[in-house]
């Protein structure tokens, strides 16, 4: 399924309203359709989810880049109109302590507007809240995870890692990451195990109780 976009500019405000699902099948085109749109005079973004089905960690990788591009004094990116599920995928990442999260399109541009007259004040700086990510996400592979880490360590952190550091830093995390599934393998192995022993033993309770 491919993802479309409609596109709604007023006062400085692009509004992408979202639709379909992004995965790594069509996480470059959802970029490249992000960027095409975005104008060097646009002070903010809202990024609505209301129709959006399903979103991987490529995906969330998109979300990032464009957040990366309206940082800054007067510029501002907000998401709104998480569906549960996605929603947990943000709480799970750590996107969510991240970045301005609003339940529908009109709270996400009251948001921008409350912030414009924020940075106005003198004397204000913006708390970035930095979280851990968690790696468990369900139905993506490791390139989209590591890379999803990546850049959203460098939003968080406000810094751009050099090349050398990027490619010792993905090196590891498959490495840790293919780690974790082979544990995983092993665990779900024993837990079937036990399963497969639990029932047996509870078949026998009840045929010994007759």
């Amino acid at each position: 399924m491919r993802i479309s976009i409609e596109w709604q500019r007023k006062d400085g405000i692009l509004v992408a309203a979202l639709n379909g699902r992004v995965d790594s099948n069509n996480a470059n085109e959802f970029q490249k359709m992000m960027e095409a749109k975005i104008d060097p005079k646009d002070r903010a973004l809202i990024m609505d989810f209301e129709q959006i089905s399903y979103i991987s960690s490529a995906g969330l990788r998109v979300v990032v880049v464009m957040a990366k591009k309206f940082k800054g004094p007067y510029k501002k990116l907000v998401i709104c109109a998480l569906s549960e599920p996605i929603k947990k995928l943000f709480t799970m990442t750590g996107l969510d302590q991240a970045m301005t999260i609003r339940g529908t399109r009109t709270e996400a541009i009251d948001e921008v507007i409350k912030g414009d007259a924020l940075e106005k004040q003198p004397g204000e700086e913006r708390i970035e809240v930095k979280e851990a990510v968690d790696y468990v996400i369900v139905g993506d592979n490791i390139e989209d995870i590591t890379n999803f880490t990546i850049e959203k360590y460098e939003f968080t952190n406000d810094v751009v890692l050099s090349s050398e550091v990027r490619e010792a830093a993905t090196s590891r995390i498959k490495k840790v990451l293919w780690e974790e599934i082979e544990r995983l393998r092993v665990h779900r192995k024993m837990l079937l195990e036990k399963m497969f022993k639990d029932a047996e033993n509870t078949l026998n309770e009840v045929i010994s109780e007759d």
